[in-house]
């Protein structure tokens, strides 16, 4: 019978508390043989692998995600940029071994060590460490010291506030860029990173590595774009550079003192203010950074509102000239997106659509809210399918145009089977991610006989 021998190295599990919850996740690469001692040379970035991952609530029955068969190189970078997803919101490396007999995949195909005495670690990069997979205790860490820098939360506006500001010379325009928040630090020899709640991540992104040829101590804000090969940053802020803060500076300011920084840097083409993130990149010497600033005056900010709207952009970022970092700029987003669950999939051409449904919170009900079939194929499908058959009820991100959702049944939505979410359960989507103005409407909604989400 076939086995998923665990490569070394490649194991990591973690639990979470953040905001009361209680969770396990656990992810490894492994390779297929038929036997544990089947002889098998060395694997190379081309080698296929299999990315393993099991999820759900600590001391329960986890569930366990479908595999994915990669080269090692992909392999490698998605187990990397998961376990950096997943201590960056919380999750506390805890001991392996515990969870190796959770990998039970379809025919009985089950994760087994290759030498069950020798010790089995899995580090990412820095701060995920060694972590033994033959530890007997389960060992939750504290919580890492917060950041002394906490992340501005960005409000969101309508079309009419955004209108407004758009004539205002107060104001600038930037894109929103869809990644994960970052804030990076250099203390003039180790840069690192840390997540919104300012803790401390694994690694920071490899597109940030470049930063370092400022040569001074500095804090910069951001997000890190999730990308192939490598890991895309982009600096929207500064609040510290050489040693001195910046935080009660005007954005402005902030922003000229930047990118001049980054032009003697060796790391701009020129002293440009670039809005968008194409624009930013094509003024980057560093192929992976971008320098994100606003555009002041107005017809600019007219072409670029324009441009993003004609290409897809997700949204605007709009900011206060005179601001300082810890006044929350404004979000204008062209498309909205919540978390949905698959209860079904409905029949249709090439493999149907995913049946998506939320959870009123005022009696658990199941609420229908629509199709999604955009960013899916048929092998996707066959995939929730098989997550559907086991009980389970998969979690995706779902992308949609609010401006045109009268209801609740979600206009041109999209997902992705790389969306589908391994750290949140179907009953934490609820019907509030509307907002206040659909409650009457949820109210009344029929749910979804015969299904029970707990």
């Amino acid at each position: 019978m076939k086995k998923l021998i665990l490569l070394p190295e490649t194991a990591f599990a973690g639990h979470s508390t953040v905001d009361g919850s209680n969770k396990i996740w656990a992810a490894c690469l492994a390779r297929e043989q038929e036997c544990i001692d089947a002889p098998h040379s060395a694997p190379d970035a081309s080698t296929e692998v299999v990315y393993l991952c099991v999820y759900g609530a600590y001391g329960a029955r986890l569930r366990v995600e479908p595999p994915q068969r990669l080269s090692l190189a992909q392999a490698q970078a998605l187990w990397q940029k998961k376990c950096r997803e997943k201590t960056g919101k919380g999750y506390q490396p805890i001991s392996f071994a515990p969870y190796l007999s959770s990998f039970v995949y379809p025919d009985g195909v089950a994760l087994v060590s290759a030498d069950e005495s020798a010790e089995a670690v899995a580090e990412d990069d820095t701060a995920l460490g060694v972590l033994t997979t033959h530890q007997a205790a389960i060992s939750v860490p504290a919580l890492p010291a917060t950041f002394r820098h906490a992340a501005t939360s960005v409000k969101a506006i309508t079309w009419e506030q955004l209108q407004a500001k758009l004539g205002n010379p107060a104001y600038g325009l930037s894109e929103k860029v869809n990644g994960e928040r970052c804030l990076l630090e250099f203390d003039g020899r180790q840069l690192v990173a840390y997540n919104r709640k300012g803790q401390r991540v694994s690694a920071p992104p490899q597109g940030a590595l470049p930063l370092v040829q400022a040569g001074v101590p500095f804090v910069l804000d951001g997000e890190r774009l999730p990308g192939a090969p490598t890991e895309r940053f982009v600096a929207f802020d500064v609040l510290e550079w050489n040693g001195k803060s910046l935080c009660k500076h005007p954005y402005h300011q902030r922003m000229l003192t930047l990118i001049q920084e980054m032009k003697q840097a060796n790391l701009l083409n020129a002293p440009l203010w670039t809005p968008t993130t194409r624009q930013a990149l094509a003024n980057s010497l560093a192929p992976d950074l971008a320098i994100l600033a606003t555009v002041h005056d107005g017809e600019g900010k007219d072409h670029l509102l324009g441009e993003l709207l004609e290409t897809g952009g997700e949204g605007v970022i709009v900011r206060k000239l005179a601001a300082p970092s810890d006044e929350s700029p404004l979000k204008y987003k062209f498309q909205a997106d919540l978390d949905a669950f698959t209860f079904a999939i409905e029949p249709g051409v090439a493999g149907g659509s995913l049946k998506l449904g939320l959870i009123r919170p005022s009696d658990q009900a199941v609420i229908a809210i629509g199709h999604v079939r955009a960013g899916l194929n048929a092998d996707d499908l066959r995939t929730v399918q098989s997550l559907l058959d086991q009980g389970q009820f998969p979690v995706f991100p779902v992308h949609y145009l609010p401006a045109r959702t009268i209801g609740f049944h979600l206009v041109e939505p999209h997902t992705s089977i790389r969306l589908l979410r391994t750290d949140k359960m179907a009953s934490e989507c609820t019907t509030d991610q509307f907002g206040l103005e659909k409650v009457a409407l949820l109210a009344q909604a029929k749910s979804v006989p015969g299904i029970i989400v707990r």
